[in-house]
């Protein structure tokens, strides 16, 4: 199968990060979305900050992360609400099935949950 260079080219998508070891593999990902042209940007768990800092994502996307401490109701546009709208594709890397289970269940714990409830 043949996929074109192009197909990411200015596509907006927002990668969740959740907690576990398997996170790591998540920084390749940002880094080849952004190598294909894609606007990549962040939200992470309170889990997925105990393996790496936001700082790495911001560095790799050049966007700010979203998570549950820095979440701007002032300012519109910094909010799980906002960030959804604005995707036009959300990833969870890694997601297992607990976390699959909370987002489809509507569980709205962490920011990484409600991103996927307003889509």
């Amino acid at each position: 199968m043949n996929i074109p260079d192009t197909l990411l080219q200015n596509k907006k998508i927002l990668l969740g990060v959740t907690g576990s070891i398997a996170c790591y593999k998540s920084l390749e990902l940002v880094r080849l979305f952004v190598k294909a042209g894609a606007e990549v940007r962040v939200v992470m768990s309170e889990g997925a900050k105990k393996f790496i800092t936001p700082l790495t994502f911001e560095t790799l996307t050049s966007h700010r992360v979203l998570d549950d401490t820095n979440e701007s109701w002032s300012r519109l546009t910094f909010n799980h609400i906002k960030t959804s709208e604005w995707a036009d594709v959300v990833r969870y890397c890694p997601c297992d099935c607990k976390h699959y289970g909370k987002t489809r269940s509507r569980h709205r714990r962490y920011n990484a949950h409600a991103v996927c409830t307003c889509i």
